[in-house]
């Protein structure tokens, strides 16, 4: 028997999510053809109405209208939307203001994308073709402070910084960013706000997240969450505006060009419709358990470490270090023993 522990990079499917699939492909009248959901034909209308269907339960999941909800091919592609649109609203604004500083070789100056060296390379590579980048430190915990954000805004200048982007939770050791405190710091210097919630999808109250703490953009990913792989979605804040990142068609109210993926969208809202009865106080409080006790036993192995563990943390992630072993040898082990 093999038991799986990558569920932060990918989950397995939840019943819910199958049982979702399922019943579209099985249960639909026979001979159904699922059509274009843009097209007028009886085939389009029906596949639309299943879509629509699904994604006012997915925008229901985070607190949300439907307008207020982008879907996407995934948390990548989302990640990738939210900074495109910050940046070109910014250098829009910019020009629109004449706020551009021109120097002696007639450059305008580059804005700037505030982050962290915690960030997935989503983040990091998606920010790295669009101006400069300013990286807040991390702490010995696997944390940012709402401060280092604040020094590097007034170091660069509120008017030149594009985006201020924050990980909702580490992908890798599962500290939790204090991103109701950089929040606030965007708020103070009117900058728009990223939070990549992707490693956290399922983990918070989003309505209190997005309606509260109130980040511009908010991307998320349905594997993470015992959807299918395939689709995420930018949340949109009140205010926030999007730039159309992939062009050639009005999908999404012409904010993401693309055929809509129906059966996909269709399995992460029956993900969804059964997350809420697993995070119960009860069950997070039993996951927080098993990770405490399972850190316990990787502690009495000699060379061991584990990382964030003074720091808030998500129980379903438990991040250590081996010192004089090969990171590969002790996967190809595990590997092997059937984990």
């Amino acid at each position: 028997m093999r038991h799986y522990l990558d569920s932060a990079s990918t989950s397995p499917l939840r019943p819910g999510s199958i049982a979702a699939i399922k019943a579209l492909l099985e249960e639909s009248p026979a001979g159904l053809i699922l059509g274009d959901p843009a097209r007028i034909h009886s085939e389009g209308q029906q596949a639309r109405t299943i879509f629509e269907t699904a994604r006012e339960a997915i925008a229901a999941f985070f607190g949300l209208g439907t307008r207020r909800i982008v879907l996407t091919s995934s948390g990548t592609e989302a990640i990738n939307l939210a900074v495109h649109s910050a940046y070109n609203l910014h250098l829009a604004r910019a020009s629109t203001r004449n706020e551009l500083e021109l120097g002696g070789s007639g450059q305008a100056r580059n804005p700037v994308a505030i982050l962290s060296g915690l960030e997935h390379s989503a983040v990091t590579d998606s920010s790295a073709g669009y101006g400069e980048i300013l990286l807040a430190p991390v702490s010995q915990g696997g944390t940012i402070s709402a401060q280092s954000i604040s020094d590097l805004v007034e170091g660069a200048g509120a008017d030149n910084v594009y985006l201020i982007n924050c990980q909702a939770v580490n992908h890798e050791v599962g500290t939790i960013q204090p991103i109701e405190e950089i929040a606030e710091v965007a708020r103070q210097y009117e900058i728009p706000l990223h939070v990549d919630a992707c490693a956290g999808s399922g983990k918070f109250p989003w309505a209190h997240l997005m309606e509260e703490v109130g980040p511009t953009y908010l991307s998320v990913s349905s594997h993470k969450m015992g959807g299918p792989s395939g689709v995420g979605a930018l949340l949109l804040g009140r205010r926030a505006k999007v730039e159309p990142l992939i062009k050639g068609g009005s999908q999404e109210r012409g904010k993401r060009g693309g055929f809509e993926n129906v059966i996909g969208t269709v399995g992460w809202a029956g993900a969804l419709s059964e997350i809420a009865l697993d995070e119960s106080r009860a069950s997070i409080a039993r996951a927080y358990r098993l990770q405490k006790s399972i850190e316990a036993s990787i502690a009495k192995v000699p060379g061991t470490r584990v990382l964030g563990n003074e720091s808030p943390r998500v129980p379903n992630i438990s991040s250590f270090t081996l010192s004089g072993v090969e990171p590969e040898a002790v996967l190809v082990g595990l590997d092997r023993k059937g984990i």
